[in-house]
């Protein structure tokens, strides 16, 4: 703590102005180091230390999906004071208690980001989805398949290349060719006539905070441009999302019919993205869903 307390401490006074009071160690995620930092004047920061390789750009991209996200007008951000190579700053959100109107809000807010729309599935940049890159090469909307083409190409295809890269046993190998095997059922499933909505992209529950007066805030995003039912994998995946959320959402913008059936797909991502961040234990949920795909 006294190393990154004297390099903080250099960095407030430089771009604040200001003296440090105290820094407070947080939980942070895989790959940052999380503080909260207390100035002399008596404003509060949060701030992200990266502790990973995952490349120079990796806050320059996270501060542009949480601009992008709050200029959609849904749901708030938190602001963005200040980011390099190895720093992030934002206003530290103070949580509170939510109740069920405040997940109400949040679902009728995420409803109106996904109103936010472009001609490309992608984004122009890759980003990252935990550890991970997330590629983001773009495919121009032409035509109701267009969407099943970037979602297997740069989501599942990407995914298994890098399962099979760490993971040279057999069952692994098996694995890939199963889901291979599904491209065009995948693709047949999911394809759709919507245009590419912005979307957070890891929206878990643990990537919300409700502030002091109960509204929904949106952090850690993975943004991209894709069909907004994508959201939804990460959402019913690991659950914690109150049902007046889902309330709110379809009474502002309704999914299609048989969505429950398609999110599957999209569960399926997420889950072999935490097969390669995290390991084996995630192997045998992969296997049911695939069989049910």
């Amino acid at each position: 703590m006294g190393e990154n307390k004297s390099s903080i401490s250099k960095l407030f006074f430089k771009f604040k102005n200001e003296e440090i009071k105290n820094i407070r160690e947080l939980t942070g995620g895989s790959a940052s180091d999380c503080f909260q930092v207390f100035l002399n004047n008596g404003e509060v920061y949060f701030l992200k230390k990266l502790n990973s390789k995952e490349g120079k750009d990796v806050f320059k991209k996270e501060a542009d999906g949480l601009k992008k996200l709050g200029q959609a007008l849904g749901v708030p951000t938190p602001k963005v004071h200040y980011f390099d190579d190895d720093i992030l700053i934002l206003d530290y959100i103070e949580s509170g208690r939510e109740k069920s109107n405040s997940w109400f809000r949040l679902g009728v807010g995420l409803a109106k980001i996904h109103l936010f729309q472009s001609d490309f599935f992608g984004l122009s940049y890759d980003n990252c989805i935990g550890k991970n890159i997330q590629i983001n090469s773009q495919v121009e909307f032409q035509n109701r398949k267009s969407w099943g083409d970037f979602f297997f190409k740069n989501r599942l295809e990407f995914q298994i290349d890098l399962m099979l890269e760490e993971k040279k046993l057999e069952k692994y190998e098996g694995l890939a060719l199963k889901i291979r095997g599904l491209e065009e059922k995948i693709k047949d499933k999911i394809s759709s006539d919507e245009k590419p909505s912005l979307i957070h992209g890891d929206l878990r529950s643990g990537n919300v905070i409700f502030d002091l007066n109960e509204n929904p805030i949106l952090i850690d995003p993975a943004i991209y441009f894709g069909n907004r039912e994508a959201e939804f994998g990460m959402i019913t995946l690991f659950g914690g999302f109150d049902q007046s959320f889902f309330k709110g959402y379809f009474q502002e913008h309704p999914l299609s019919n048989g969505w429950e059936k398609r999110v599957q797909i999209y569960q399926l991502y997420h889950l072999l993205n935490h097969l390669n961040l995290f390991g084996d234990s995630y192997y045998n949920s992969i296997i049911r869903l695939v069989n049910h795909i």
